[in-house]
């Protein structure tokens, strides 16, 4: 662990952001994660900047929110159990890091995002909603043979009832539905 990775770690909800986020929680599948997590090569991790394993499970519905109260936002949504399957590992690229994550496919997901950007003020630099859940940052280049980690995981149903809001200064809030 670098001196960076464990000053982000230590001083992680000092940091402010720009916006909010809402993210279904995820962490019922941790332990399976960690798992799969041990396969991977410490030489292969990128670990600057706060980035690395991912040790919170979860799948963003959004982030760019602008409300940072979240009452205020989480009030005038209507929240239900997300249904949900991991269809398969796959990577974003880009110019620091590939990002090593779960596909996620759901309606209920696409729905809930539709939600969140038709009742909520919100700025977003990706026109299309992936919904995904990433298992961690890789060294640029290094992610692509990890798309063939094989998990058992993957093809399951799963559903969950709690959301996570967390605001621009990393402070969160969740919420399970009723």
């Amino acid at each position: 662990m670098t001196f960076n990775h464990l000053h982000s770690i230590l001083f992680e909800n000092t940091k402010a952001r720009d916006y909010s986020c809402l993210m279904l929680d995820l962490s019922f599948l941790q332990e399976d994660i960690e798992k799969l997590q041990e396969e991977i090569c410490p030489c292969e991790i990128y670990d600057e900047d706060g980035y690395g394993l991912e040790n919170e499970f979860h799948c963003t519905v959004l982030y760019g929110i602008h409300e940072s109260k979240s009452y205020d936002a989480l009030s005038v949504l209507d929240l239900k159990p997300i249904k949900f399957k991991l269809s398969g590992i796959s990577l974003f690229e880009n110019d620091r890091y590939d990002v090593v994550k779960f596909d996620i496919r759901s309606r209920d997901l696409m729905e809930l995002n539709k939600q969140v950007c038709d009742k909520l003020s919100y700025t977003n630099d990706y026109p299309k909603y992936h919904p995904h859940a990433t298992i961690f940052y890789a060294t640029k280049g290094s992610g692509k043979h990890y798309t063939r980690l094989r998990s058992k995981l993957i093809g399951k149903e799963f559903v969950s009832d709690r959301f996570i809001f967390s605001d621009p200064n990393g402070n969160k809030v969740f919420y399970t539905c009723k």
